[in-house]
């Protein structure tokens, strides 16, 4: 359920826009497959209008875009190691790094998570919660490692 598609994702499947794979979805696309712009007809159909370009309707910054799906990923990482899904932060770690592409210089999400500060994270989710939706509420694990000081420390695998 916490990672349930939006309803209006059924509009477009149903139009048969699945993305690049058919050159159809909310992009428009050229003959070698390259996005070329929004496409209106997808816009219309999910009954959106183009927002302005002046500063006041711009939404939120490409930083705060980032933290809001960043910050989820870490949560999700928190219950994928309270479920189990995972044994460690490290096997997370490497398993963001070769598997999704996540910076090697970062050291994975947990690590990365750890040099930000764990606090902080889930006070921006808390923050986002507030602002744009409840699905960004801080789970019950989460907060657990939060308050053990961070993914490294709550493990049983330490810091060396």
């Amino acid at each position: 359920d916490r990672l349930a598609l939006p309803a209006w994702f059924d509009r477009l499947t149903a139009d048969g826009r699945l993305g690049a794979k058919n050159r159809r979805g909310f992009f428009r696309y050229d003959e070698a497959g390259k996005r070329t712009g929004v496409d209106p007809e997808a816009l219309a159909l999910l009954g959106l209008t183009p927002r302005s370009s002046t500063p006041s309707s711009a939404g939120p910054d490409a930083d705060t875009i980032v933290l809001r799906m960043v910050t989820r990923m870490v949560d999700e990482a928190a219950r994928c190691l309270d479920e189990q899904v995972v044994a460690t932060p490290g096997e997370l770690d490497l398993a963001m790094i070769f598997g999704t592409g996540f910076p090697p210089f970062r050291g994975g999400l947990c690590r990365w998570a750890d040099a930000t500060g764990v606090e902080a994270l889930v006070a921006h989710l808390r923050g986002f919660a507030q602002a744009v939706g409840t699905r960004y509420e801080p789970s019950e694990s989460l907060l657990r490692i939060a308050a053990a000081g961070g993914f490294y420390r709550s493990s049983r695998q330490e810091v060396s």
